[in-house]
């Protein structure tokens, strides 16, 4: 029931893709720095459904602290994302199958 920590130094620490009914709790993810040779994310949902996130700091990625790329049904809450490069939180989405629906960020 505690915090677990992953440092994914100079790649990404979490990437969901392609799954169904995936819940992230209690967990900090550190990149080695976005100046500093990372070139990943923290946390990545792609193509996915039904994803919960809850309590995850992420610090030090050069692209995103967590990035939702496609797919639907995903929340993101009590989440603390700081010093990253491109963005804090990133949604993106195109058309069809790779369209974003259903996203919440909050408490």
């Amino acid at each position: 029931t505690g915090v677990s920590h992953i440092y994914s130094a100079h790649s990404s620490a979490i990437v969901i893709d392609a799954c169904e009914n995936i819940h992230v709790k209690n967990v900090v993810v550190k990149g080695s720095g976005r100046k500093k040779g990372n070139t990943g994310t923290g946390l990545e949902v792609i193509n996915s459904r039904f994803i919960e996130v809850d309590r995850v700091e992420a610090s030090g990625y050069q692209m995103n602290g967590s990035g939702i790329t496609g797919g639907g049904d995903v929340r993101i809450t009590h989440s603390y994302v700081h010093d990253n490069g491109y963005n804090g939180i990133e949604v993106t989405g195109k058309w069809g199958t790779k369209s974003v629906h259903n996203i919440y960020i909050g408490h």
